[in-house]
């Protein structure tokens, strides 16, 4: 059900302790609450986070996102990623609160972020999960076709991409969509008691599986963490087995779009952050100079 949030005293601090008040749109519903202990505001997109506990004394995490439509995308993506049983937090409401302001509830999950983990099973179990996350999500909702690619690449004045062109060319036209985190990095991933769980899917999409892999792979060389990580997730993403040549060089187009295009981004925004997108682009372009794909 669609459910009403209402909301008082939400602060910049943290920790905080204020009581968020929820109701389904049925003004005959029976109104519940949740303690908030902490409230984290993220940068770039404006969303916030809440950590609160319920009337059973259960941990949850609440979302706030300013745009519906972001909203009720990233419900619907956590919603059918529980549902094909990949391990992600449990789903329990999505509503909006008293400022017409979209929540989504949670289930906390106990644990530390992957980052800074150095075990390589972990990376291997991240793998075979991003692998059954496509295998049993498969979507026929087309998003990124490769006319969208080259049309980018033509704007950019890129002639880096015309190496790995004709391999992106025949993997896009070859290889069916599949459900795509879509910003799949060590942050986004929980290692919890019960093992590895994925969070946070506000840029889910259907897309190709090396896309997936490609942003995966710009983070690691983004956060400059041991490319073997990288190769480990490979491992457990194929099961065992390695990218094929004509993957390598998709996965280089992939890799050289997400970077690009971040940079572009910066740049038109004039944000803070466009020094850091340039160094990301010359790590990108070292990565491929040094063809250390192949060397994987």
């Amino acid at each position: 059900n669609t459910i009403g949030l209402f909301v008082k005293g939400l602060y910049n601090s943290t920790p905080m302790k204020d009581i968020l008040y929820f109701r389904q749109l049925d003004p005959k519903s029976e109104e519940t609450y949740f303690q908030v202990q902490r409230s984290v505001d993220m940068p770039f997109n404006g969303n916030r986070i809440l950590f609160a506990i319920d009337p059973n004394q259960q941990e949850v995490v609440t979302k706030l996102i300013p745009d519906l439509d972001k909203a009720n995308k990233e419900w619907t993506g956590l919603s059918l990623a529980y549902l094909a049983k990949v391990p992600v937090p449990t789903p329990l409401i999505f509503g909006m609160t008293e400022n017409k302001t979209p929540g989504i509830v949670s289930r906390k999950i106990e644990g530390q972020l992957l980052y800074g983990n150095k075990d390589p099973e972990m990376r291997h179990a991240l793998g075979a999960i991003v692998n059954h996350l496509h295998s049993n999500l498969q979507t026929d909702q087309a998003t990124h076709d490769y006319s969208f690619y080259e049309e980018a690449r033509a704007n950019w004045n890129a002639e880096i991409f015309n190496e790995f062109s004709w391999a992106m060319s025949q993997y896009c036209q070859n290889t069916p969509l599949v459900f795509c985190h879509g910003d799949l990095h060590d942050g986004q991933v929980i290692n919890s008691p019960n093992g590895l769980v994925l969070i946070d899917f506000e840029k889910w999409q259907s897309d190709r599986p090396l896309s997936e892999l490609g942003m995966y792979l710009f983070h690691c060389l983004r956060t400059g963490m041991n490319i073997q990580n990288f190769k480990n997730f490979i491992t457990g993403y194929k099961n065992k087995d390695s990218l094929d040549e004509s993957e390598k060089q998709a996965l280089m187009y992939y890799l050289l779009h997400i970077s690009t295009g971040a940079l572009i981004h910066f740049l038109e925004e004039n944000n803070w952050y466009l020094e850091y997108a340039k160094q990301n682009q010359e790590k990108v372009l070292n990565f491929i100079k040094n063809e250390t794909v192949w060397k994987l």
